[in-house]
């Protein structure tokens, strides 16, 4: 399948790869979940190293790159979110806590995929 999607134009390929590398992270999580009653504390983990390894197949060119990036946005938008939970006044939680260590466990299985995985080529 994806001899055949390396053998599109280039530009056709660029057109299909937001979708489909969205399409493969959230196929990924779906199947996780119905496989596994457990699934909440691995869910970050999977989510980032799902999208890292569709970015890393299905992008065109500049594949390490555009993985740095996801790792960095997915960063940043746990940040923030986290953040707007406690400029709005919420104390911390166990589920707070619990969702911070979470986010901290997928950073580090992605920045772990990216370094041994993704970095060098």
């Amino acid at each position: 399948m994806v001899e055949k999607y390396e053998r599109l134009p280039e530009w056709l390929r660029w057109i299909l790869f937001p979708p489909s590398s969205i399409f493969c992270s959230f196929l990924a999580i779906l199947l996780l979940s119905f496989l596994r009653a457990d699934f909440a504390l691995i869910h970050s983990a999977v989510a980032i190293a799902s999208l890292a390894i569709a970015v890393y197949t299905l992008a065109p060119r500049w594949k390490s790159y555009l993985v740095l990036t996801s790792l960095i946005l997915r960063m940043v938008f746990s940040i923030v979110t986290v953040s707007l939970i406690f400029i709005m006044g919420e104390l911390p939680d166990l589920k707070t806590w619990f969702e911070i260590g979470r986010e901290i466990f997928g950073w580090t299985v992605g920045w772990s995929l990216y370094f041994s995985v993704f970095k060098g080529s």
